[in-house]
C-alpha cells in the first residue's frame, strides 16, 4: 500500500513562491522471495487452479508464486493481496 500528501508550509503571494512538505507512507507485503507460503483456497483457485502450497518466486508490484509440484505460476496483485492479507509458512533459512 502507498499513500503520500502534500501539505503547504509557506507562501510568498508578492514573489509567488511555495514551500510544500511531502511525505509518503509505504507498507510492504511481509513475504519474501524464496518464502513458502500456503494461499487461502479462493486465491488458488482465482489463480489458475495452482496447488495452496507455493514458493513466492519474485516480489515487485505484484506478488509471483511458483507451485512447486506441478511448475505452474501464479501473479497476484497487489490490491489483490491487501484486500486478504496472509503471512508465509516458512522462510528461506527454514526450508
Amino acid at each position: 500500500k502507498m499513500k503520500t500528501s502534500k501539505e503547504l508550509i509557506s507562501a510568498d503571494i508578492h514573489t509567488s513562491t511555495y514551500n510544500f512538505k511531502y511525505t509518503l507512507s509505504v507498507e510492504i507485503a511481509p513475504i519474501c522471495r524464496e518464502d513458502l507460503v500456503c494461499l487461502p483456497t479462493a486465491i488458488a483457485r482465482a489463480q489458475g487452479n495452482v496447488s495452496p502450497l507455493v514458493i513466492c518466486h519474485k516480489v515487485s508490484d505484484s506478488l509471483h508464486f511458483i507451485d512447486p509440484l506441478s511448475l505452474k505460476t501464479a501473479t497476484l496483485p497487489s490490491s489483490l493481496y491487501w484486500r486478504s492479507p496472509f503471512r508465509s509458512i516458512a522462510g528461506r533459512g527454514q526450508l
